[in-house]
């Protein structure tokens, strides 16, 4: 994901799609406050269980 200084989001990868379920064809030009807390919660959640699955590494 690439926001643009003024707050706009500009590019959008399969990746950021699987956090956050939008496809990028409806957020691409839309201010990234319409995603709030969404991202960094479940980004939060998809490395704890990555790390989990890697072997048992903390994740506090």
């Amino acid at each position: 994901m690439l926001i643009a200084p003024d707050g706009r989001v500009q590019l959008w990868s399969e990746g950021v799609q699987a956090l956050t379920g939008y496809p990028g064809w409806e957020i691409v030009g839309q201010d990234s406050a319409l995603l709030g807390d969404q991202v960094t919660v479940r980004g939060r959640a998809l490395v704890r269980a990555l790390l989990r699955t890697a072997g048992g590494a903390r994740t506090d």
